[in-house]
């Protein structure tokens, strides 16, 4: 890719498969084009399993090509929580990095252990994103947040 004069940007796209591609972001290209530049792009969310990533190549007159598929394999073993925001509102967003498809069980319990919401939710290996909503209604205090999955159990306290 050292030649890349007069590219308005790179488009970085990922595929689980290698056909059907999705835009995950941009990168702005850099001026000089007659030495090899470096870019950096971070994607948080990879899949456990092989990630192909291509660059679309936009320029100025609207031209686009791609760049070679690459293969990054990912090998998602370690299970990992993180609940956003807290204190919280009226929703939780619950961000699970799982380390294969499966079924899982999210319990919020209040702080004497009474149990306000049951959700199951079948997960995919990798980023998952899962949203409680319309918990405007809690009373203010301290409740915990309970995940469980096949290998691993997480609870959080959380703020309302």
């Amino acid at each position: 890719m050292g030649h890349h004069a007069r590219k308005q940007k790179f488009k970085i796209q990922h595929s689980n498969n290698g056909v059907d591609w999705v835009s995950v972001g941009t990168v702005p290209a850099k001026e000089n084009s007659s030495l090899s530049n470096n870019y950096s792009f971070l994607h948080a969310a990879t899949l456990s399993g092989k990630n192909y990533y291509r660059l679309q190549l936009l320029t100025p007159q609207g031209k686009v090509t791609y760049s070679k598929n690459l293969i990054e394999s990912i090998n998602c073993t370690t299970e990992n929580m993180v609940v956003s925001p807290n204190p919280f509102t009226d929703k939780i967003m619950v961000r699970l990095v799982a380390g294969k498809r499966e079924s899982v069980r999210l319990n919020l319990f209040s702080f004497e252990g009474r149990r306000i919401v049951t959700k199951i939710i079948v997960v995919r290996a990798g980023l998952n994103d899962i949203l409680l909503i319309n918990l405007g209604a809690l009373p203010s205090g301290i409740y915990n947040l309970n995940l469980k999955t096949s290998s691993t159990t997480f609870n959080q306290k959380i703020v309302r």
